[in-house]
């Protein structure tokens, strides 16, 4: 019996409920339970559940090694279509037995239901006489009913229990943020402006494959995307890509998938007007105002990812220089976008990577702007004292907005006014030691700016530097891996400030690390080791069960680990996801899924969690 007054020893409140309680339950026990469901929202049923058969002995075992849930998309307010999660022959999860599903009178005990019908002629005929009844337990969790036809009607077969693979992104409500971004799983290759890397709307992989042993079921895009670099997402069924070279073939582009079928909807290119333009990847953003930005070369494009109508702006920089490239920029609470050049010079045809060196020695200034994103018009711009490589971060206290950028030899800080930026002349930290090489992407940990050296080959050992925002003289510095001969890391270092840690990588050292963090004592080694990725890592789940997602490059090709972050312990490691390293984020998505942006085989790859096979 379940009871939902007041709880004893005993009691399982209904609102906990998870699919591991319904586990052992009888069909009385069942009964009992789906006897204190309600009906659900059509619109509440998106995304990939993890599933459970229950009450039938003799079938339960039959199907749990294949069945593993089921996958909706909702069509509207009244109906939807949808898949069962069945494990493949090979191990590989795929989708198969379709259904539609709306809601419908209950067979038995009155009431609605949401009725998933299979009676369709793609699925054989012992599929096609199954009629599912599905109620709703709680905000995560769902109790069914599988009905079979025969000649007397349909009879009882089983119970069955859906539980969302991620409920921390089901309960996410997509719309408008309050810090610039879209209010969605993945807005940004970063997530906010303070470059943290911590995606705060997702599980741990065990929760995903709902297994303590976990394995990773791959599958592909439909469509080719040449030299990718991020992914964001929108609405649930969105996700939107960006990739290409702004002066080669057809230029940069912004492309849409449907999260489901991972089949492209669109795809709008960014192309410079010179064929020699540097190609250095910028980024592509969800603003708050449901737009996406993106920014190839020096063009910033905005694009209405419902009409398609777009507009594609110029950036400053200086003529004959070689085009500058915008790596990236960052949003602020009002919506402005912030962004910084860096420009090669005379002389200078490395591409890519190959430029950064150029722009070091270039000496040429980089120019800090801000845009309105709703005219696209320029509000400020500076020339900044020393070129910036690093990618910039933005943080907003106090209602005034500061941007942070990690110079060749300096870290720089300006103030935003709304018409103009200003060099904050008392904060300035001269962070690039002797033979070393300036830095990465700088980020925000609570009132400490971090930042790490050596986004360029060095043979100094990589330092990661602390630098309190409200003085600038206050300083921490720490050596993770100080026998390196070599080092080089081109992703900058992800911040928990929840826990704490800071976790870094030095690709030509092969190896990761997590510091702890104390604002009194500064940096400690919590662990460490053997990796190789130059990608930027990136954190999920809840501050509890925190893990880090990256990838780990060996001769065999590149895999995605995800490790316990507070012990370095490998949870889960795909197979060989591509033949070369990758330098871009994983990104996280809708479902517990994530992406991987192949550049081999030029696919977006997505990732999910199964139970690992026995």
């Amino acid at each position: 019996m379940i009871e939902t007054s007041s709880p004893t020893a005993s009691t399982l409140k209904l609102a906990t409920l998870t699919l591991d309680d319904l586990a052992g339950m009888t069909r009385e026990e069942l009964d009992d339970l789906y006897a204190l469901t309600r009906t659900p929202r059509i619109a509440d049923l998106h995304g990939p559940f993890n599933g459970l058969a229950l009450g039938n002995a003799v079938v339960d075992e039959k199907i749990k090694q294949l069945w593993k849930g089921k996958i909706f998309q909702p069509l509207g307010p009244e109906r939807g279509v949808g898949t069962n999660r069945i494990v493949a022959k090979t191990g590989e999860l795929t989708a198969e037995y379709e259904l539609i599903f709306s809601l419908q009178p209950a067979l038995q005990g009155g009431g609605e239901v949401v009725a998933l019908n299979y009676d369709l002629p793609v699925n054989p005929p012992q599929v096609r006489a199954i009629l599912d009844e599905l109620k709703q337990l709680n905000d995560h969790l769902f109790l069914g009913i599988a009905n079979q036809k025969t000649a007397d009607g349909y009879k009882f077969l089983l119970y069955f229990a859906l539980q969302y693979v991620c409920p921390a992104s089901a309960r996410l409500k997509t719309g408008p943020g309050d810090d610039g971004y879209y209010r969605t799983l993945a807005p940004f290759e970063h997530f906010d402006s303070l470059r943290t890397i911590k995606f705060p709307h997702t599980c741990p992989v065990e929760t995903l494959a709902n297994a303590k042993v976990v394995s990773v079921s791959t599958r592909q895009s439909v469509s080719d995307y040449p030299y990718l670099y991020n992914l964001v997402t929108r609405e649930r069924d969105e996700l939107f890509v960006y990739g290409g070279q702004v002066s080669g073939g057809s230029g940069a582009y912004v492309a849409k998938i449907d999260a489901y079928s991972l089949r492209e909807s669109w795809r709008i290119y960014i192309q410079a007007p010179t064929l020699h333009h540097w190609n250095y990847p910028g980024v592509l953003a969800a603003h708050a105002n449901g737009k996406l930005y993106a920014i190839a070369g020096n063009l910033l494009a905005r694009i209405d990812p419902d009409t398609l109508a777009h507009r594609i702006v110029a950036l400053p920089e200086h003529p004959g220089q070689g085009g500058a490239a915008y790596n990236g920029f960052v949003i602020s609470p009002d919506g402005m976008i912030f962004a910084k050049s860096m420009e090669r010079g005379k002389g200078c045809d490395g591409e890519e990577l190959a430029g950064l060196e150029c722009v070091e020695r270039s000496g040429i200034p980089s120019f800090l702007v801000a845009v309105d994103p709703d005219s696209l018009e320029r509000l400020a711009v500076v020339e900044t004292p020393e070129p910036i490589i690093g990618r910039i971060a933005s943080e907003r206290r106090d209602g005034r907005d500061y941007v942070y950028l990690p110079g060749v030899t300096t870290m720089w800080r300006y103030l935003f006014t709304g018409t103009s930026f200003e060099l904050d002349q008392d904060w300035q930290v001269r962070y690039v030691p002797p033979g070393a090489q300036p830095g990465t992407g700088v980020g925000m940990l609570g009132d400490w700016v971090i930042v790490q050296t050596n986004f360029l080959r060095s043979p100094v050992p990589l330092t990661v530097w602390a630098i309190d925002r409200r003085d600038s003289s206050r300083t921490f510095t720490f050596q993770p891996f100080p026998d390196t001969k070599i080092s080089q890391e081109l992703s900058k270092a992800s911040l928990d400030l929840e826990n704490h840690q800071v976790y870094v990588e030095d690709q030509l050292a092969c190896r990761t690390a997590a510091l702890g963090f104390d604002p009194d004592k500064g940096f400690s080694l919590q662990w460490e080791t053997q990796q190789t990725t130059a990608s930027f890592s990136i954190l999920i789940a809840d501050r509890k069960h925190r893990q880090i997602v990256g990838t780990w490059y060996t001769l065999q090709g590149d895999r995605v680990v995800f490790r316990d972050a507070a012990s370095g312990r490998v949870v889960a490691l795909s197979d060989e996801v591509d033949t070369r390293p990758n330098g871009s984020a994983i990104s996280p998505g809708f479902g517990g899924r994530f992406y991987y942006m192949a550049q081999t085989s030029q696919k977006v790859v997505e990732l999910s969690l199964v139970p690992a096979e026995d």
